[in-house]
């Protein structure tokens, strides 16, 4: 555990698609969560201190995957938010530290799906703790993130709409292992279905395990492997933007596919789904290797729009914006 008692400052010329020279700094707190534990999160800060003297927007908060990497190298993902005049918040992972040092005992030991969904329930009731009712709460999630952040979504009637960037949704983990596997011989070091049915039947019958496989152990594994995100998601009420790329080698999109497909048949409208032909897991494109993300952002801009949480002519500055720095797209 460790505590954050000052201001760490992260001026970044920010490199997301609508920022253009826009700087931001993260702002340190620490939230105890149920067990005690001090997590470490950080508020996104603009130039003299964007928000503070004016209506906040929305809340935002953000759920990173699996990496383990400090969730501060999402600061120029996320920074259009800040631009929109919305309090962003960002949550490390327990024993990821803030300057990319990783407490490897702390990091396997709490990083089961359950124990994330705890600390980031933990930390949204920290942060809009005395919010005024009904302002918009937006979650994000990325990868693996999307999968706490959509049972974080059913467990926190506060959230009002949901992104799920990556995260595909429709399939469980395992079946995405499956997928994998089949289309990528030798993916992850796997080296057939049958062989994958082996450690997950392994896993299966020690869930509580230590033993690691693929980096984690059987404990994590058995915490995300046999459940859908789309089993939380059909529960929602709230709108859904989920954006994947067809080109995603780390979690295939007839996952999210599927996701899309399962709403649908439940008769939710609430789901926006996008689909990007030619960008990968980073949302890269695979052919120029140029960053996406300005495809994305506009997207989720526009959803923001017809839900309610952007008026239309905030959606047009910032579309305009996005497409003046990112002439390489537009």
């Amino acid at each position: 555990m460790h505590s954050l008692s000052r201001w760490i400052f992260l001026v970044a010329c920010l490199l997301c698609a609508g920022c253009g020279g826009f700087t931001v700094d993260a702002r340190p707190r620490t939230v105890r969560a149920d067990d005690g534990w001090e997590l470490a999160t950080y508020q996104l800060v603009g130039p003299g201190d964007l928000g503070a003297g004016d209506r906040v927007r929305a809340s935002v908060f953000y759920v990173q995957g699996s990496s383990d990497s400090s969730v501060l190298r999402m600061i120029g993902q996320l920074a259009g938010f800040v631009m929109m005049n919305m309090r962003v918040v960002l949550v490390e992972r327990r024993g990821v530290l803030p300057d990319g040092r990783v407490d490897e005992e702390a990091a396997r030991r709490y990083e089961t799906k359950e124990r994330r969904v705890g600390d980031m329930t933990a930390v949204m009731q920290a942060y809009l703790a005395g919010s005024a009712p009904g302002a918009p709460v937006i979650l994000v999630g990325g990868s693996e993130g999307g999968d706490v952040a959509a049972s974080v979504a059913v467990a926190e009637p506060r959230v009002t709409h949901l992104a799920l960037l990556g995260t595909g949704g429709g399939l469980t983990q395992a079946d995405e292992l499956r997928h994998l596997v089949r289309a990528h011989g030798g993916y992850l070091g796997i080296g057939d279905a049958g062989e994958l049915d082996g450690k997950l039947a392994e896993i299966r019958a020690r869930p509580g395990s230590d033993e690691m496989w693929l980096g984690h152990p059987f404990r994590r594994w058995s915490s995300y492997l046999w459940r859908a995100p789309v089993e939380d998601l059909v529960r929602l009420e709230i709108p859904i933007f989920l954006a994947h790329g067809a080109k995603d080698s780390a979690v295939p999109v007839e996952s999210a596919r599927a996701a899309r497909d399962a709403l649908a048949a439940r008769g939710k409208r609430n789901l926006r789904y996008v689909e990007y032909a030619a960008l990968d897991h980073s949302f890269r494109d695979v052919g120029s290797g140029r960053s996406g993300l300005p495809l994305v952002e506009l997207d989720a801009v526009r959803w923001l729009a017809e839900t309610g949480v952007l008026d239309d002519a905030d959606r047009q500055r910032f579309e305009r914006r996005v497409r003046r720095n990112h002439p390489e797209w537009f």
